[in-house]
């Protein structure tokens, strides 16, 4: 599968100092996320990264995600605009053998992430904004200012209605 976002990053180009990247998806790129994460529209996306070596072989990747997300409101079902804004950490190591899977040496060094193999030797910076946008959103989007309620006296046709506990209190009483 191809991503709708790649900005694939060879990882011979991080030096010991690091390497910065910023990245920004198109429009086509927006409209394609967009449609990967079922929200009505994606107006804009940029992501900035680090890059630097950790350990024998391998990337550590820092950086911000910042995206202008359209979604539609739980409560209300209108549409509506929001910032969304993560920080993304993610480790790399390298693929040193066919079938190779690195082995974590010490887990607090990862903040109980397990390293992933850079394939093809590249990172794919795009997939990582993405990937880092789809987990940022929220599951269940409120327009701001709103609230649930849900109240018998606003509702005029659950007025007239009995509880479904009184009815059988009264069944009881027979």
């Amino acid at each position: 599968m191809t991503p709708e976002f790649s900005r694939p990053m060879p990882v011979d180009r991080v030096t010991a100092a690091g390497l910065e990247e910023t990245i920004e998806a198109s429009g086509e790129e927006r409209d394609a996320l967009a449609r990967r994460f079922d929200v009505p529209a994606i107006h804009a996306l940029t992501a900035q990264f680090t890059a630097m070596p950790w350990r024998r072989g391998g990337i550590e990747v820092r950086g911000h995600i910042e995206a202008e997300v359209e979604q539609v409101s739980v409560v209300s079902l209108e549409p509506f605009s929001t910032l969304v804004r993560d920080d993304v950490v993610r480790y790399f190591q390298a693929d040193n053998a066919p079938g190779h899977r690195p082995t974590v040496l010490s887990v607090e060094s990862l903040e109980d992430e397990e390293p992933e193999v850079i394939s093809g030797g590249s990172i794919d910076l795009g997939e990582i904004a993405a990937e880092s946008l789809a987990l940022a959103l929220d599951p269940y989007p409120r327009k701001p200012g709103e609230v649930f309620s849900f109240d018998a006296a606003e509702e005029p046709e659950q007025a007239g209605r009995d509880n479904p506990f009184g009815v059988l209190s009264r069944l009881k009483q027979r």
